[in-house]
């Protein structure tokens, strides 16, 4: 039998705490709180209030009462206590419920660590992983997939048209939810409710970028931000009320901004200068504490992975390892790592690795020569969206006009032999290759005999070009950690570095054999120009240009260059320095490299139409672009003219890309 100290109400059910009257603590109806045992007992019931309340939210009022009136427990005085006794108990009851609180949450704080330490981290591996291919267009280049994985969205390049697609992945039913436009596609993220996909992209209209909303089963797309790094995607915070993004203000800075979702409210939580570091990738934590992202270091020519608290930008490596590019990075669910993709070395193959957190330990997931890109991740981290690419190409040489007549000079599956260049007589093309399972340069003659490789560092070495005496051989090399450009002789002896400077590619001999032009690599990459016997180099312009191009004269040279607001285009300027003298717009379809033809009138290139390339050539008198070649199949990746015009080298061959979903690796 027990009593309510408050209203003497008698309850005869002993399993009863409290009066159902009022919510007072009950006590034995044979005693009153005149011993510490009984305040003991009330100090537990109190506790046990607590804890009823704080793990049931959905409480009757009288329970909460309870809790948020601990003293009720207590009444004010019963039979032979006194007044002046009762502050004491209540004083000794406060302590007893101190310090059982303080002794639960130090027990299981204890408890959980000891766990967690005799419970080693399930290791990550695609060994026993479902892998499925979603797309066999082999025209995919990016891809998202919803946090639900019940959707993916993927990019679709149709020779420089590209389009977005939503897959339900049950059903396999596509939807085109973006019509083909001459566009690039850089980035595609779901939002984290999965009914928008947010994609960037960057075009002849928007060179700075642009960020924009679609449903994902389609709709009128929507701009949410311009002037961001298109490369990289965006990550939404976990309560998908904000997003991280990159912004590139180039020359001076790479910076981590945060904005709400629909693109106000920017503030700036990390910045990089530029040079000599630029940043991307950036993922948010679980937790919504760290925003992972990727930082390249151009001094030493390698990347790796920070963390930023969200709450102050404060910034720390998550890792002391470097890899040599990055592509993707992703947080696993339950934050216990990262998944990336990454190149090994110096190669430009990205493969998928996996990071711990804290730990900074990585391992390698997937260990083959495919390439890998555009990775996402579900809400659960159970499948893994990712897009597989498989390049084959070969050397190639035609008579000048005449495709039909095209054959091959190397052949071979499963290598990439580019960047291609004949010796001055014509009988020899210098080029690079993969074939030793590193990029390297290599000669062959013309008929496809004598075949040999060049370099062999296992760095990247690239861009070759001979000298027209053909005595030497200057190309970009990376072989102290950051690429310069290097000499040698024609049969690969004797090589030595000719530029030092923070990073230097796309080297060209000026045909009368003294200058050896250059871009720079990192930070606002300019035309140079370096004596050939080496000494100090000469800056040619101050805009933002790639692939250099000297006339066959020897009095100008030709690149590709953008202002920060403006599409690309080809400049025409002195090889001595000064303002472009003529300029040409580019379309979308462009394709590297840019070459004078041997007669010096006009500047060819590639152009890529519905998966098929061929070579055009806009005349510097500024008539219409002119096409140099009839091909019906294949890419052409790189190209070059014999010096008496007469014969065409080509890289060419296959680029399949699609996307495939890896299940079930955890």
């Amino acid at each position: 039998m027990k009593r309510c100290p408050q209203c003497n109400r008698v309850e005869n059910d002993d399993a009863l705490v409290f009066c159902r009257a009022d919510g007072t603590a009950l006590v034995s109806d044979s005693s009153s709180l005149n011993s510490e045992a009984d305040t003991a007992a009330l100090g537990s019931a109190a506790v046990a209030s607590e804890i009823e309340t704080s793990v049931l939210p959905h409480t009757t009022d009288a329970a909460m009462s309870r809790s948020t009136a601990p003293t009720a427990v207590l009444p004010a005085a019963s039979t032979g206590t006194t007044g002046a006794l009762a502050k004491p108990q209540r004083r000794r009851l406060g302590i007893t419920i101190a310090i059982i609180a303080v002794a639960v949450v130090v027990i299981g704080a204890g408890l959980y660590k000891l766990f967690n330490r005799s419970q080693p981290r399930k290791a990550i591996s695609f060994a026993s992983a479902k892998i499925t291919r979603l797309t066999t267009t082999g025209k995919a280049t990016r891809v998202a997939i919803s946090p639900d994985g019940k959707y993916v969205v993927h990019v679709e390049d149709d020779g420089g048209q590209q389009r977005l697609w939503t897959r339900q992945v049950a059903t396999q039913s596509n939807v085109e939810i973006v019509a083909p436009a001459a566009v690039t596609y850089e980035s595609l993220t779901f939002s984290p409710d999965g009914d928008y996909i947010y994609y960037s992209i960057s075009s002849q209209n928007i060179p700075q970028g642009g960020l924009f909303q679609v449903p994902t089963l389609g709709g009128a797309p929507k701009k949410v931000l311009v002037n961001l790094d298109s490369r990289d995607t965006i990550s939404f915070s976990p309560d998908g009320k904000q997003f991280a993004f990159i912004r590139d203000d180039v020359g001076k800075e790479f910076a981590l901004l945060v904005a709400n979702a629909d693109g106000t409210g920017e503030r700036k939580l990390v910045a990089h200068k530029n040079p000599p570091e630029s940043i991307g990738y950036p993922t948010w934590s679980p937790d919504g504490k760290v925003i992972a992202y990727i930082v390249l270091n151009h001094d030493t020519n390698d990347d790796t992975v920070f963390g930023a608290q969200v709450a102050d930008g404060s910034t720390k490596p998550l890792t002391s390892q470097r890899w040599f590019r990055f592509s993707a990075l992703a947080w696993l669910s339950d934050g216990s790592g990262l998944l990336m993709l990454a190149t090994p070395q110096q190669q430009f193959v990205r493969q998928v690795y996996y990071l711990s957190y804290p730990e900074g330990e990585a391992h390698r997931l997937t260990n083959d020569l495919n390439d890998y890109d555009g990775m996402s991740l579900t809400a659960d981290s159970n499948t893994l969206a990712v897009v597989k690419r498989e390049t084959q190409a070969n050397v190639w040489i035609a008579p000048t006009g005449d495709a039909n007549r095209a054959r091959p000079v190397t052949a071979g599956s499963g290598k990439n032999d580019t960047e291609l260049t004949f010796a001055p007589d014509g009988t020899k093309i210098i080029y690079k290759s993969n074939a030793s399972g590193d990029d390297d340069i290599w000669i062959v003659n013309a008929d496809g005999g004598n075949r040999k490789q060049l370099t062999a560092n296992a760095r990247v070495n690239g861009y070759p070009s001979v000298s027209p005496d053909g005595r030497y051989i200057v190309f970009m090399s990376d072989r102290n950690g950051v690429p310069h450009i290097w000499r040698m002789n024609i049969d690969g002896g004797d090589q030595r570095q000719l530029t030092n400077g923070s990073g230097e590619q796309s080297p060209q001999f000026s045909p009368d054999g003294r200058w050896v032009v250059y871009r720079k690599a990192y930070g606002k990459a300019t035309v140079w120009k370096v004596p050939a016997d080496g000494g100090e180099p000469v800056q040619l312009n101050d805009k933002y240009s790639t692939h250099p191009t000297v006339s066959p004269d020897s009095k100008l040279v030709a690149y590709r260059y953008r202002d920060e607001n403006s599409p690309w285009r080809i400049a025409v300027a002195p090889l001595e320095g000064g303002e472009p003298l003529k300029t040409f717009d580019l379309p979308a379809t462009f394709g590297v490299p840019l070459r004078w033809t041997p007669d010096g009138r006009a500047l060819a290139y590639v152009d890529t139409q519905k998966g098929v390339s061929n070579i055009v050539a806009q005349p510097l008198d500024g008539g219409a672009v002119k096409q140099l070649t009839d091909f019906k199949a294949d890419r052409i990746f790189w190209f070059d003219f014999s010096r008496d015009g007469r014969q065409l080298a080509l890289s060419r061959g296959t680029q399949t890309s699609d996307v495939i979903l890896i299940r079930d690796f955890r």
